[in-house]
């Protein structure tokens, strides 16, 4: 089932200096049956769009991921559905969608994954809509994957006590698992931020113990800070996923029977785990193995169908979708860069050198010269 759709588009595609090509003449993407094609309205940057820019920073960040990836590499992006595979069955032409992907953004169509995208309400504007984005999905493995721990679609009962460190609590992955958290009934949580703390005050419960931590204090006077609040928490996200950051968050949980999982930030070096106690896991949330054929976590090893991974995904957009509709999800704060797609190397360099101080950069395609 399809609309009109021309036989070529616009893209950007990003050089290894940040700097942008654009081509007029890409061809539409072919579908897969799991797979759904929209026309682009907005496009969101992330920081893993400079990061990953270099091939050999890409890699050491990824690794040699083995999922085919599209020219245009942005993660996320909003539209219209135009085209649907036989096996995107909860799909329609004209459906309102944010989808996340491993690749196909900054171009006037993109493709969705069903596992990975999300049917927005009309009462959310794509705007609102795009900043959960990569952020949510990267949120939610951060918070819930491969942990025992209640979820939004499972809560906790009553007053539960389960004390839950986030440390970079106003970027947008962190803000996310904040919110996540909370609806999963999960408290006290230790929020740890720095100038953008604000954005995240009206989040957190503090009559639940919920309290935000200023990490721009010397270290070992924020260990002292988070251990006054709970020196029993077996569960940290390190929304900034730097070694520094994962060795400090290793610190600072229990250090027995614990995990400690990162974002995606910067490569661990290899002697990270011999500097954490032996009693702490230390966890990678791997948004890009949510699209890898196999899961090498999985029950038979390298060679796991990656069911696991999609399903969770799959999981986590039905609820989007499904909190988007009932209103108990707030979006994060944004700002829509002027003239759309243009401005992308401006919007990279910007997030690389921190100007966004906690906000997501959006491109409209509509403003978009090409």
């Amino acid at each position: 089932m399809e609309q009109s759709i021309p036989q070529t588009m616009h893209q950007a595609i990003i050089k290894p200096d940040l700097s942008v090509d654009f081509e007029s003449d890409a061809p539409i993407p072919q579908l897969k049956d799991d797979e759904i094609l929209v026309r682009a309205v907005f496009a969101g940057v992330n920081p893993i769009d400079w990061k990953g820019a270099n091939e050999e920073q890409s890699v050491a960040l990824h690794g040699l991921l083995k999922s085919p990836v599209h020219r245009a590499p942005g993660k996320d992006y909003v539209g219209y559905v135009v085209a649907v595979g036989k096996e995107a069955y909860q799909f329609h032409i004209g459906d309102r969608v944010m989808c996340v992907n491993h690749s196909s953004g900054f171009a006037e169509y993109s493709v969705g994954k069903t596992f990975a995208s999300a049917i927005t309400p009309g009462t959310v504007s794509f705007e609102d809509a795009l900043t959960f984005g990569l952020p949510y999905l990267t949120a939610s493995l951060l918070a819930f994957k491969d942990k025992p721990l209640p979820t939004p679609w499972n809560p906790a009962n009553g007053n539960t006590r389960t004390p839950f460190i986030v440390y970079g609590a106003s970027s947008s992955v962190g803000a996310f698992v904040v919110k996540l958290a909370k609806l999963a009934n999960i408290h006290p949580i230790i929020a740890i931020a720095g100038s953008s703390a604000e954005s995240i005050k009206s989040v957190i419960n503090p009559s639940k113990g919920d309290v935000i931590v200023d990490y721009r204090q010397e270290e070992d006077a924020l260990i002292r800070a988070v251990h006054q609040v709970a020196n029993d928490a077996h569960y940290a996200a390190d929304a900034i996923g730097s070694p520094k950051t994962g060795e400090l968050c290793a610190r600072l949980v229990n250090p027995h029977d614990s995990i400690v999982t990162s974002s995606v930030g910067d490569p661990w070096d290899d002697t990270l785990k011999d500097r954490v106690p032996p009693g702490v896991q230390l966890q990678i949330a791997f948004s890009p193995g949510v699209f890898e054929p196999n899961d090498p976590d999985g029950p038979d090893g390298e060679d796991s169908p990656n069911h696991g991974r999609k399903a969770f995904g799959l999981t986590a957009m039905n609820y989007l979708s499904y909190a988007l509709q009932n209103g108990i999800l707030a979006p994060h704060p944004y700002e829509v860069r002027a003239n759309g797609v243009d401005a992308l190397a401006e919007a990279l360099l910007a997030l690389k050198e921190g100007r966004n101080k906690g906000k997501r950069y959006l491109l409209e395609m509509g403003a978009t010269k090409w």
